[in-house]
């Protein structure tokens, strides 16, 4: 099914255009400031590009910090409800967690394929709340956002990504010509074919986030383009869903007010976050310099991950049965 009937359609309410309108003005700001700082500069991001990677990353843990929550918001605060999730939850991401550390390379490929998906459909559920349909051309909206924000950076720039898996799993690692050109020609022909769906689904503004994502790829290094997506885009994107989606929140931003959500919000990922932190700062602590720390990180990044793309997963399938 291609096009929602008038019968299917989700208007925005006030709140959610309020909401929506703010995540997507923050995540604009914080894009324009990378690229503003890439073009001025003398040598844009190339001494620094690990500052927003490591400030993005971190950025952006609050935004699954929230996920031991979603069930109790549909389905109430039921011991056998909490009891079976955390259960779940935990087994999901120690099995990730595994799998990442006895199959590196593997385990690299199956995380990026996980994460371009589970990207996309925050994009596209994201902007179904914004704008008010929940179907218009969702798979071709979907496969244009998985290109431009993990497959065409690294398309661009092959070299820098080549390297970066070569130390984390400490592997030699290239990536050929045809594969680049490949990889350039079909993330470029999905974005193309994404504008065209957004246009049709009279989605403008999804349509020109796009253009902006891509000019992001082309103009700067993967590290700093994922930094600041994960970080200002993707994860303040989650994080105002979320705001959505919390029962207690609705009357307040009904009337407008904002800051008993707020507060909310961060006293509700306070807890998990300070953990993670805490975490990262015992790998940090205990490996043996920063490619050990990386590889350690990012297999417990890829454990946390996967359930919480489950529970996104699960949480979109929702949204679609309110609206």
């Amino acid at each position: 099914m291609l096009s929602a009937t008038p019968a299917e359609m989700h208007v925005p309410s006030h709140s959610e255009r309020a909401v929506t309108g703010a995540a997507t003005a923050t995540s604009w700001i914080l894009v324009f400031v990378v690229l503003a700082v890439q073009f001025v500069r003398p040598d844009g991001w190339d001494s620094l590009e690990f500052w927003p990677l490591v400030v993005g990353l971190l950025i952006g843990l609050p935004h699954g910090a929230l996920d031991h929550l979603v069930p109790t918001w549909w389905l109430g605060r039921r011991a056998p409800v909490v009891i079976w999730f955390a259960l779940a939850y935990g087994a999901a991401a120690a099995a990730a967690f595994l799998l990442f550390r006895t199959f590196p390379v593997a385990g690299i490929a199956i995380f990026l394929l996980l994460s371009a998906w589970h990207f996309a459909c925050g994009e596209t559920g994201f902007s179904d709340l914004r704008g008010g349909d929940p179907t218009a051309y969702a798979a071709l909206r979907r496969l244009a956002r998985a290109a431009v924000v993990l497959l065409l950076p690294a398309a661009v720039h092959p070299t820098q990504v080549a390297d970066l898996i070569t130390e984390i799993t400490n592997k030699s690692f290239t990536v050929t010509a045809h594969l680049r050109t490949g990889a350039l020609v079909f993330s470029l022909a999905a974005v193309f074919i994404g504008i065209g769906a957004c246009l049709l689904a009279g989605r403008r503004l999804d349509a020109v986030e796009l253009m902006l994502l891509v000019v992001l790829a082309l103009s700067v290094s993967p590290l700093v383009a994922f930094g600041v997506y994960f970080g200002g885009w993707h994860s303040v994107r989650h994080l105002a869903r979320s705001m959505l989606d919390d029962p207690a929140n609705l009357p307040a931003l009904a009337q407008g007010k904002w800051r008993a959500p707020l507060r909310r919000l961060a006293l509700d990922a306070a807890g998990p976050t300070a953990i993670i932190l805490v975490t990262l700062g015992l790998l940090w602590s205990l490996s043996d310099g920063w490619q050990g720390f990386v590889t350690t990180y990012l297999a417990l990044l890829a454990g946390l991950t996967v359930p919480h793309m489950m529970v996104v997963a699960w949480a979109d399938r929702r949204r679609l049965r309110r609206q």
